[in-house]
């Protein structure tokens, strides 16, 4: 699923350019490749989150039940994404100071805080199984 979802992301350009050569949809349709990255993007991180969530514990759960965590893991990895976007466009010269260094910390930074968005959705699911269950 997520090579599927990679490869629409990247190739969305080239089969939007095909279906333009073949058919003539520039007058009925918006733009495919505006409409399916960031719907795929979205789409595709929350069927991953939730996979995640389902699998990983222990125990019988229905997809409607890993769903507030997924979501909740979509819109703070999103914050994070684009808050490191504009920390590295605005904030740049810290590759100057620290060198390479820098770029690691940075990078390590957004792992480690993608990894506690994870525990943190996944931790949601539990308490809000624990509520239904009692």
């Amino acid at each position: 699923m997520l090579v599927l979802l990679f490869n629409l992301v990247v190739f969305s350009t080239q089969v939007e350019s095909w279906l333009h050569r073949h058919w003539d949809l520039t007058t009925h349709f918006p733009s495919l490749a505006g409409i399916l990255r960031p719907a795929a993007g979205v789409g595709g991180t929350i069927i991953a989150a939730a996979c995640i969530y389902k699998i990983g514990p222990n125990i019988k759960q229905r997809w409607i039940d890993v769903l507030p965590g997924s979501l909740l893991f979509v819109v703070l990895w999103s914050a994070i994404a684009y808050g490191f976007a504009y920390f590295v466009k605005n904030f740049s010269y810290y590759n100057f100071v620290y060198g390479v260094l820098g770029a690691v910390i940075v990078l390590l930074l957004s792992a480690y805080l993608v990894s506690f968005v994870l525990l943190l959705g996944g931790e949601l699911n539990g308490r809000l199984l624990r509520q239904d269950r009692r």
